[in-house]
């Protein structure tokens, strides 16, 4: 079963598989990205986070997170993990808000809502 595409506070939909090959794309095969309700903490295994290419991956992540999802690194010992992983830890599901506009709103309250 594919797991549901992230979506984050501004609609951006982010694939867990593609998250995960971007990030072992920098050279961190053993890496988990933890996405949290308003942040995301990125784990690498065996590395310190000011390595270049976990601060790399991180300058990326932010990229395709929204710019105001801070991303922790938190190093993990060595043998910790085995592959690049995303895990949605989230507690809060989104909820989608629709916005109507009605110019005449006694005639067109009704219809915008049917709409």
């Amino acid at each position: 079963m594919t797991p549901a595409p992230l979506l984050d506070a501004f609609g951006t939909r982010l694939d867990a598989e593609a998250l995960a090959h971007g990030i072992a794309g920098f050279g961190l095969d053993a890496a988990r990205l933890i996405v949290h309700d308003g942040a995301a903490t990125l784990e690498v295994a065996g590395r310190a986070p000011d390595d270049l290419e976990v601060m790399r991956a991180v300058t990326w992540l932010r990229g395709e997170l929204s710019p105001l999802v801070p991303v922790a690194v938190t190093p993990v010992a060595a043998d910790a993990l085995t592959a690049a992983t995303v895990v949605d830890a989230r507690l809060r599901r989104p909820q989608t808000i629709a916005l109507a506009e009605v110019d005449h709103p006694p005639a067109g309250l009704d219809a915008a809502l049917d709409d």
